[in-house]
């Protein structure tokens, strides 16, 4: 199958969208460590969400099960985007042995984090900032320095794009995944050290996530660094949808792109600087 599937030069505007399956099959091909695993962290929903339902014990005042819930969703996307994200390299650039061993390690740190959050959500406790024993605190420092380590691997893979690009590649949609790539890595680890240093999410509100905003969870009774770390490790799938509108009608308007990633990068750091004076986000919204 050609590495070129959703890419704005596959096909005419009117083309069908591809099947399930072959965006499955495409993704394996790309790389099939990361999307591999991204399947099987989306798989593992199914056991957390009937978990979920039929176990009524709360940290924080929520399901002990939501947490790992939202992660193996966050983790499975995160790991089939850079998956799919490989396809943006030249093909000698791909056989990689640095980027693959790169992308081996983050799948196994992942793995590490999301299995250690299961075995507390079990426990009846918190995973995150816990260090209520010295064996607790160990693994949850260990957490973040995994976490330091996988959120590092798209800033690699976007410099491998913008150093060795597939041909073809319209130069648009070079420039949206170079900077969501690398936008993720450094917004991410910001945000990320931002919730290190508070020893948590909450800047004046209540250690509670009950009553928080729907799905998300984000607190309304004050600021909440998770807003800024949720839009910094989502910038590597939503500038690559931006650029990839933008090559459809303008393959060459990397100035567009450029301008779209800046003002993402901004809204991203406003965000936590609002959190960090303690507003909840959008609090017009309730």
């Amino acid at each position: 199958m050609s590495l070129s599937v959703l890419t704005p030069a596959a096909a005419p505007r009117s083309a069908a969208l591809p099947s399930l399956s072959a965006i499955i099959a495409e993704g394996r091909a790309r790389q099939p460590l990361l999307f591999g695993a991204g399947i099987v962290f989306l798989l593992a929903m199914l056991p957390t969400t009937a978990a979920l339902l039929l176990d009524d014990r709360t940290v924080n005042d929520i399901d002990v099960w939501w947490k790992p819930l939202k992660f193996q969703l966050s983790i499975g996307l995160y790991l089939a985007t850079l998956a799919w994200l490989f396809g943006a390299l030249a093909p000698a650039a791909r056989r990689s042995r640095f980027l693959n061993g790169f992308a081996a390690v983050s799948v196994a740190l992942l793995f590490y984090e999301i299995v250690y959050m299961m075995i507390q959500s079990a426990r009846g406790v918190g995973s995150h900032f816990n260090t209520a024993t010295p064996l607790e605190g160990l693994l949850f420092t260990l957490m973040g320095a995994a976490a330091l380590v996988f959120t590092a691997f798209p800033a690699a893979l976007g410099v491998a794009v913008a150093r060795q690009p597939s041909p073809g590649l319209a130069p648009a949609l070079r420039v949206a995944v170079v900077s969501g790539l690398v936008l993720t890595a450094v917004l991410g680890i910001a945000t990320g050290a931002a919730l290190g240093i508070n020893d948590g999410h909450w800047v004046g509100a209540p250690a509670s996530d009950a009553g928080g905003l729907p799905i998300l969870g984000w607190t309304r009774q004050g600021g909440d660094l998770r807003v800024a770390h949720f839009f910094a490790l989502h910038a590597l799938q939503v500038l690559p949808v931006v650029g990839w509108v933008v090559a459809r009608r303008r393959p060459e308007a990397t100035g567009v792109v450029w301008a779209v990633a800046g003002a993402y990068a901004a809204f991203t750091l406003y965000v936590l600087a609002e959190a960090l004076l303690g507003r909840p986000f959008l609090p017009f919204i309730g």
